[in-house]
C-alpha cells in the first residue's frame, strides 16, 4: 500500500462528497484458490469443524513419570494420524518449569538448564521414531513483568544480586529507562507502574527479550536441531521495531522500550481486542485524531491489526503465527470487536497477511460450535481469494491512528487482492456512502480517500460473511493510492451505539445486521455541490514540484515566500541553479516534501537529466531514474512524503558516500529502521544532515522543502 499522501483535492471532493452510489453488484469472477490453504491450531479440545487441528498437548507427567522417550513414542502415535505438513504439538504444560527454582525472580538458569535436558533426548527420540514434527506452539506468559514483580521488596532483592549490574541495568540504559533517585530504589517504576508508564513498557519489553532467550536455549535450539524445517511460536513472544506505535490495552502506550525478540521462527502477537485500560476516557494514542480512544469495534480491529503487521514488518519473512479467539468469547469489560462484523472483518484482514498457521483460544465462548464453523467460513473465504502458493501479502507500512478504514492486500494467483474496510461508527457513514465512484474504485471517509487502479473491480465471493468490508481486485504490480484532502475537516468523532454495534447497526436475533439509511442527502445539497465543483474545476491543482506554465506568473510568489525566511539564501540559490521551480502557489519551502520533490529536484541539482513526459505521473520518469539508479527501493511510490531516515538514505546512495568515521551518537538511534541505520550515520557524519539541539534525530519526522533543499546543497557543493 502506499504511503498517505497530502493533496489538494477540491474538485474531486465536491464532486464526490454528494455522489449517489448503488450497492455493487459484484459480478466479477476470478479464478478460486486450494481449500484447505487457511487453517488454525485450537487451544481447547475441537467440534470436529474442517480445517482446525488440535495439536499433541505433551503433559506434565512428559518429564516426571514417562520420561522423554516413552514421551516422544506417545506423540509419534498422535502425529502420525494428523495430515503431512500440520502435525504439531502444543507444549505449554511443561515450558512452566522454566520458572522452576528461579532466583530473584528475572534468573530462570535452572529451570532452563533442566529443559534443555528433557527436550534434547525428547526431540531426538521423536526424530528416530521416523515422524516429522511441523509444528510447535506454546502458551508461556509473561512472568518478569510488572504484574508479578510488584512491590519494593521484590525489586530490590533484583538490584542486589550482583548479575544485575552487568546483565540488567546496561539494558535498561541503553532504552532510556527511567531510574528512581539516587541511592533509592532504582527500580521504583517497576513496582510503582502507574507513576511512568513509559518505564514500565520498557521494562516489560526488555524482560521479554530475556523471556525469549531463555526459552530458545531450552527448547528451540533442540527443536531445530532435529527437525530444522520445524517451526516455532511462543504466545506474545514476536519481533517488534520501536518505530511503529503499537498500542497494548493493558497500557494504552506506544511500545516505546525498544526492539522485541520472537521464540523460535515465528512471531506470535495475541489479538484478543481487549481494551483493559482503554475505554470511552482512554486517552487517544499519538496520531489519533480525537481526545478520547472510544472503545468501539473498529479501534479494536485497528488496534490487533497494527499488532499483526508490526510482527510481519519487523520478522524475517513476515513468519507469524497471530493467536486469536472465538466470536463469542469475552475476554473483559471493553472487549470490543467480539460479536460484531468487525471480529469477521479482522480475521480476514491478518489472513492477508498470511498467517502460518492460525492459532485459535476456543475456551471459554458461549457458542464454541457456531464459532469454529464461522471460522471455517472465513478460512474458505480466504481460500477462494488468495489461496495460492505464490501468495505474499502486499505491507509497507502499519495503519496510523488517524486512520479511519483498514486496507490490507495480498498478491496471490497473478492478481492483487485487497480488504476494505470503513469505520462505521463513524456519523454519517455507511457502506453505500463509503464508495463514492463504482467505476473508477473511490472510497472517502472524510477527509480521508482510496483511490484503486484502472481495471480494478469489487469482487462477490461465493458466500459473503460481512457486510462490513468490500473484496477489491486489481491488476498485477498496482497499488491503490491513498489520499488525504487538505483543508477537509476529518470524520467526525465515532459514536458508540447501543451494545457495541455501530451506528446504523441494530440486533437482530443476537446477530448484528447492517441498517441502511445513515444519511440522506437533498436535491438542494446535491445541486449546491455541482456549483462549487464548477468553480473548483475552473482553476486545477499545480502538481508538486510540475514546471509552471508561466514562470512570470509565480515568481513574485517565488520571491515573497524565500524573504525573510530562515533559509532565503538557500532557496533563492536553488532557484538560480534551476533545480528548484516550484508550482503555481510558490516555493512553498515549509511544506513536506515527497519522495518524486525530492527525487526531483536532486536529479536537477546532479545534471542528471530524465524523460519527464514518461508515464501517466509528472514524477514517473524520475521516480524510474531513481530505480534504475538503486536510490529507492523498486516498490516505493512517488507521492508519499518523505521521513528523515529515507532521506538521508537517498542522499548516502546518490552521492555513493561508503562507512564513515560514524562519530555520531544520536539519543533515539535505536528508533531508526534497521535498514536504514548505516545510512543515517554515514549521512550524520559526513555532514548532509543533522541532528536536533537535543541530541536526537527523529528518524520518522519529515522533510520540509527548505529542508531539502539546504541538504541538496551541502552535498553538491
Amino acid at each position: 500500500m502506499n504511503k498517505k499522501s497530502i493533496r489538494l483535492l477540491c474538485s474531486f471532493l465536491c464532486a464526490a462528497l454528494f455522489m449517489t452510489v448503488a450497492m455493487p453488484s459484484g459480478i466479477a469472477t476470478a479464478e478460486s484458490g486450494k481449500k484447505g490453504t487457511f487453517w488454525a491450531y485450537l487451544y481447547g479440545n475441537s467440534n470436529g469443524a474442517d480445517t482446525l487441528y488440535m495439536p499433541y498437548f505433551l503433559s506434565k507427567e512428559a518429564m516426571d513419570g514417562d520420561g522423554p522417550i516413552l514421551a516422544a513414542k506417545k506423540t509419534a502415535t498422535y502425529l502420525k494420524s494428523m495430515p503431512e505438513g500440520r502435525r504439531g504439538i502444543d507444549i505449554h504444560l511443561l515450558t512452566t518449569r522454566l520458572t522452576e527454582k528461579r532466583e530473584n525472580y528475572i534468573w530462570w538458569d535452572y529451570g532452563a538448564e533442566n529443559l534443555r535436558k528433557f527436550f534434547d533426548v525428547y526431540f531426538e527420540s521423536l526424530a528416530s521414531e521416523g515422524v516429522t514434527l511441523d509444528y510447535v506452539i506454546d502458551d508461556l506468559e509473561q512472568e518478569m513483568t510488572n504484574w508479578s514483580i510488584n512491590t519494593i521488596e521484590k525489586v530490590d532483592m533484583i538490584v542486589k544480586d550482583p548479575r544485575y549490574a552487568t546483565e540488567i541495568r546496561p539494558l535498561l540504559e541503553a532504552r532510556n529507562f527511567r531510574f528512581g533517585e539516587e541511592g533509592k530504589h532504582e527500580l521504583y517504576y517497576v513496582a510503582n507502574w502507574s507513576a511512568d508508564k513509559t518505564a514500565y513498557m520498557i521494562w516489560n519489553n526488555t524482560m521479554d527479550c530475556r523471556i525469549a532467550d531463555y526459552y530458545n536455549y531450552a527448547m528451540f535450539e533442540p527443536f531445530k536441531k532435529n527437525f530444522p524445517n520445524g517451526k516455532m511460536s511462543n504466545y506474545e513472544l514476536f519481533d517488534s521495531k520501536a518505530e511503529i506505535p503499537v498500542t497494548y490495552g493493558s497500557a494504552h502506550r506506544p511500545y516505546v522500550g525498544g526492539i522485541t525478540k520472537k521464540v523460535g521462527t515465528h512471531s506470535s502477537p495475541v489479538c484478543y481486542g481487549t481494551f483493559t485500560h482503554v475505554h470511552q476516557k482512554g486517552k487517544g494514542p499519538d496520531g489519533y485524531p480525537y481526545e478520547y480512544f472510544k472503545a468501539t469495534g473498529f479501534n479494536a480491529a485497528m488496534v490487533e491489526l497494527i499488532k499483526v503487521q508490526d510482527a510481519v514488518l519487523s520478522t524475517e519473512g513476515g513468519k507469524i503465527m497471530p493467536w486469536i479467539g472465538l466470536k463469542s468469547w469475552s475476554g473483559g469489560t471493553y472487549s470490543n470487536f467480539w460479536e460484531t462484523y468487525y471480529y469477521d472483518e479482522f480475521v480476514l484482514h491478518t489472513g492477508l497477511m498470511n498467517p502460518d498457521p492460525f492459532l485459535i483460544y476456543n475456551i471459554g465462548a458461549k457458542d464454541q460450535g457456531s464459532d469454529e464453523k464461522l471460522l471455517t467460513r472465513l478460512f474458505a473465504q480466504l481460500d477462494e481469494l488468495v489461496g495460492f502458493d505464490d501468495r505474499k501479502p502486499l505491507i509497507k507500512d502499519a495503519f496510523w491512528w488517524n486512520q479511519r478504514y483498514l486496507l490490507t492486500g495480498m498478491y496471490a494467483g497473478g492478481k492483487n487482492v485487497w480488504r476494505i474496510t470503513p469505520d462505521l461508527y463513524t456519523p454519517g457513514i455507511s457502506m453505500e456512502s463509503f464508495l463514492i465512484n463504482k467505476e473508477r474504485l473511490t472510497f472517502q471517509i472524510g477527509n480521508q480517500v482510496v483511490v484503486f487502479p484502472e481495471g480494478s473491480y469489487i469482487y462477490q465471493p461465493t458466500e459473503t460473511i460481512s457486510d462490513y468490508g468490500y473484496w477489491v481486485i486489481s491488476p498485477q504490480n498496482t497499488y491503490p493510492e491513498e489520499l488525504v484532502i487538505d483543508g477537509l475537516d476529518i470524520p467526525k468523532e465515532p459514536v458508540l451505539g447501543s451494545d457495541k454495534v455501530p451506528v446504523g447497526y441494530t440486533y437482530e436475533n443476537d446477530v448484528p445486521q447492517y441498517t441502511s439509511g445513515m444519511k440522506t442527502i437533498t436535491k438542494a445539497q446535491a445541486q449546491g455541490a455541482a456549483s462549487v465543483q464548477t468553480e473548483a474545476e475552473a482553476q486545477p491543482e499545480a502538481q508538486p514540484e510540475q514546471q509552471p506554465e508561466n514562470n512570470a506568473a509565480t515568481g513574485s510568489t517565488q520571491a515573497s515566500q524565500a524573504q525573510g525566511h530562515w533559509a532565503q539564501a538557500s532557496l533563492e540559490k536553488a532557484v538560480s541553479m534551476g533545480f528548484l521551480k516550484g508550482t503555481d502557489a510558490g516555493l512553498l519551502p515549509d511544506r513536506n516534501i515527497q519522495r518524486a520533490e525530492f527525487i526531483t529536484m536532486l536529479l536537477r541539482a546532479m545534471g542528471i537529466e530524465t524523460n519527464e513526459t514518461v508515464g501517466a505521473t509528472w514524477y514517473a520518469g524520475a521516480i524510474n531514474a531513481a530505480k534504475d539508479m538503486g536510490w529507492i527501493e523498486p516498490y516505493d511510490d512517488g507521492p508519499t512524503i518523505l521521513t528523515r531516515e529515507e532521506t538521508a538514505r537517498i542522499l548516502v546512495r546518490a552521492f555513493q558516500i561508503g562507512e564513515t568515521s560514524r562519530r555520531v551518537n544520536f539519543t533515539d538511534i535505536d528508533s531508526v529502521s534497521a535498514s536504514m541505520r548505516d545510512a543515517v550515520l554515514d549521512a550524520a557524519s559526513s555532514g548532509m544532515i543533522n541532528g536536533y539541539p537535543d541530541g536526537a534525530f527523529k528518524p520518522q519526522g519529515n522533510i520540509t522543502r527548505a529542508e531539502a533543499v539546504t541538504m541538496i546543497l551541502r552535498c553538491i557543493k
